[in-house]
């Protein structure tokens, strides 16, 4: 069962929100914003509040100029683990005196742990327009919304391994580190041909039509994307771990910095849909192969040139091969290593 979100707006007063976490804890964040539609900077003005169990960060965006309010690792403040059903989190707006307060458990001045003034321009002048939305960040995998997609991803991988043997995450790490292996002279063949000194290639291989698996080297990263308002999809982490930056709106400002960023697990499931983690990018942070599979209903899509110069439109997704025969050469790599 999902986490309950409460919004009350008290005309004139300002406006409050309880999200209520039932059988489980789950990582979130709050968006208030003046605007709905994300992608128009001016005027813009958004507060967000991101809570996972490392951390908690409250950040206020304008015009996309982002300032981080407040920031805390005190256990009281993060998310709860034990006995979830038992806490609540709320965050309140006083439009009269420009005040931003968050606690846990009941809504009252005693259950406050911590409050920020809003004393800039910006505040006074935006501030008493804010509306709200909610964004669970991991969805359950068993998610009715999605769970073809999701059984799709387990299928593919399961699959895989059953009909052939040596097609494993191994096998594709060995043609990876091999000299003679494809993977490797496929990287080294991308890499050499990048104009910038940057770690940010990978291999992409095509499963349908929609569907794609990506091997990503250690410390290596992706450019920030933006699906089109209405795709929605999913990204299964495979193998290892993978950081996702999700950003508030597509920049080539090398500056920009996400709102969130979250380390996912192996055999976690991200969904994006129209309003949630729509505009993001991936870095393998570790020293292993990372390998994830992307699903998505449609291929629309904005990204950073790598030159991060400008913004490129794209309608179809490249790929470096196709499933069947990326098989064949990893079965051969994997023959010759033997």
């Amino acid at each position: 069962m999902h986490p309950i979100t409460i919004a009350t707006r008290t005309k004139g007063q300002g406006i409050t929100l309880e999200i209520v976490q039932v059988h489980q804890s789950v990582p979130f964040h709050l968006l208030l914003t003046n605007k709905r539609k994300f992608e128009h900077k001016k005027n813009q003005y958004w507060l967000m509040l991101s809570i996972d169990d490392e951390k908690l960060t409250l950040q206020k965006l304008v015009n996309g100029r982002q300032t981080v309010l407040k920031d805390s690792t005190a256990r009281d403040s993060i998310l709860q683990l034990v006995q979830p059903s038992r806490y609540k989190y709320w965050l309140s707006i006083d439009f009269k005196n420009f005040l931003v307060k968050y606690g846990q458990g009941e809504m009252r001045n005693e259950c406050t742990l911590f409050s920020v003034r809003m004393t800039d321009n910006d505040d006074k002048k935006y501030l008493t327009k804010l509306k709200s939305s909610y964004s669970k960040f991991l969805f359950d995998k068993d998610e009715d919304e999605s769970g073809e997609e999701v059984n799709l991803c387990h299928q593919i991988y399961k699959h895989l391994v059953e009909e052939h043997p040596n097609f494993t995450i191994a096998a594709i790490e060995s043609s990876c580190r091999e000299p003679s292996g494809w993977c490797y002279t496929t990287l080294q063949t991308k890499a050499n041909a990048l104009t910038r000194g940057i770690n940010s290639t990978s291999i992409r291989i095509r499963i349908g039509n929609l569907t794609f698996m990506e091997i990503w080297p250690p410390n290596h990263k992706s450019t920030v994307i933006q699906h089109s308002l209405s795709t929605h999809g999913i990204i299964h982490i495979l193998s290892n771990q993978v950081m996702i930056e999700f950003h508030p709106y597509i920049s080539a400002n090398p500056q920009q910095k996400p709102f969130l960023a979250r380390l996912c697990e192996e055999n976690d499931v991200i969904y994006f849909k129209p309003g949630l983690n729509q505009i993001y990018r991936f870095f393998n942070p570790r020293n292993t192969l990372a390998i994830i599979i992307q699903a998505f209903d449609r291929v629309a899509f904005e990204y950073i040139g790598s030159d991060r110069k400008q913004i490129k439109q794209q309608s179809e997704v490249s790929t470096d091969i196709e499933y069947e025969k990326f098989k064949k050469l990893i079965e051969k790599d994997c023959k010759g290593s033997y």
